[in-house]
């Protein structure tokens, strides 16, 4: 579930890496987005798992 989203962060990554700072923020802002889900996404999957 969480990896389509970590999908832009390789792509943005490397345009960070040539220097745009639109792309460092917006890197930034999707990398929140998945820190603050996945917690949510890994109970779920346990939920899921024990049933």
């Amino acid at each position: 579930m969480m990896l389509p989203l970590a999908v832009p962060l390789l792509i943005f990554g490397a345009g960070a890496a040539a220097g745009g700072p639109a792309a460092l923020k917006l890197l930034a802002a999707v990398s929140l987005l998945i820190v603050a889900g996945a917690p949510f996404v890994a109970a779920t999957a346990v939920r899921a798992g024990m049933d």
